[in-house]
């Protein structure tokens, strides 16, 4: 996830992207990434994020990401997974 939000602010990650991507492809087996992703998807985004919690209780909460942030790690988690499990990636 590191590699990929860096990957959007530099253009010499963007560059290296998909390198990473057939690296760790190369590094994990399919169905050890499909693992992996199950089991992400199953834990909150925020762990100890207390689902109860009013909108005034989030306020004052300096570690809570805000909407904006848990939606950009979102899109990138959507990415990066798309990539690692890929029948093909189109690149030689």
């Amino acid at each position: 996830m590191n590699f990929a939000e860096a990957a959007e602010r530099h253009p010499e990650f963007a560059r290296e992207l998909p390198a990473f991507v057939v690296a760790v492809r190369e590094f994990f087996t399919s169905s050890e990434l499909h693992a992996e992703f199950a089991r992400l998807e199953l834990e909150p985004a925020q762990p100890g994020f207390d689902t109860t919690a009013t909108h005034s209780d989030l306020e004052d909460d300096v570690f809570i990401d805000s909407p904006e942030v848990v939606l950009d790690q979102a899109a990138r988690f959507e990415t990066i997974r798309l990539l690692l499990l890929a029948d093909h990636l189109g690149i030689s």
